[in-house]
């Protein structure tokens, strides 16, 4: 995603724990200073970053690795010297400018015509499903789609938020779906493992069933759009998976 964070925490009888923190620099909203107690070396500073979007993990032995997606980052840092904030402050503001003003992110053009305002129903599996987008993040050829899901079924309903990775490798089809959508949409599809999806609790996102299908949140009721998204979406697939190669 940018940059990676990794402490690990040794406590008295020798465990020890890691917490990892992954995010891009260009999603960064502001930074500042822990309060603590002014004897200890170490200091410590929030960054917040827009929306949920920095992937947490912390491994502890008994319990294993856990996962989650939020809207910050801890970083620690040595007191000793009064300038050290300042100075790292000064440098993670400089790296989100340089990730901001990245022009080589292929997937750019394709999240800036995304529909945030517009709902899209699709009908799939015997169930009725309004999707409505809520943020898209970018980060070289992975795309990280955070959204609504109203679900109407013979089992009941059920409305929730969450957070889908799609990876460009992971793209096992596009396809242009007429009949069951409206408006118009192309549908993303995964392979045997679905996309990697999270979903809303207590205000950060947890690792719930990964989704086998995804609309891109694009109208393409116009045959020129749709030309145009799904060429440049499949060039991008295949470039991808020959990169892979």
């Amino acid at each position: 995603m940018g940059v990676k964070i990794e402490v690990s925490v040794v406590n008295a009888s020798g465990t020890k724990t890691i917490f990892t923190s992954e995010f891009n620099p260009a999603n960064i909203t502001y930074i500042k200073e822990y309060e603590l107690p002014d004897k200890s070396p170490v200091g410590q500073m929030q960054i917040s970053l827009d929306y949920k979007i920095a992937y947490k993990t912390t491994y502890y032995k008994k319990d294993g690795l856990t996962r989650s997606y939020e809207d910050e980052v801890v970083f620690n840092f040595l007191k000793v010297d009064e300038d050290n904030f300042l100075e790292i402050q000064s440098a993670l503001f400089k790296l989100r400018d340089l990730y901001t003003e990245e022009e080589n992110e292929p997937l750019k053009p394709l999240s800036k015509v995304m529909s945030r305002t517009e709902d899209f129903w699709i009908s799939s599996g015997g169930a009725s499903n309004t999707y409505e987008l809520s943020k898209v993040s970018v980060t070289g050829c992975t795309m990280r789609l955070t959204y609504y899901l109203q679900s109407v079924s013979t089992t009941g309903d059920k409305k929730q938020m969450y957070l889908t990775i799609i990876p460009l490798s992971e793209i096992d089809d596009v396809r242009l779906d007429k009949s069951k959508s409206k408006p118009n949409c192309i549908m993303l599809e995964s392979g045997k493992r679905g996309f990697e999806t999270f979903e809303l609790k207590n205000k950060i996102y947890v690792p719930t069933a990964a989704v086998k299908e995804l609309p891109l949140f694009i109208d393409v009721t116009y045959d020129s759009r749709r030309d145009d998204v799904m060429e440049l979406l499949k060039t991008q697939v295949k470039r991808n998976a020959e990169a892979g190669k």
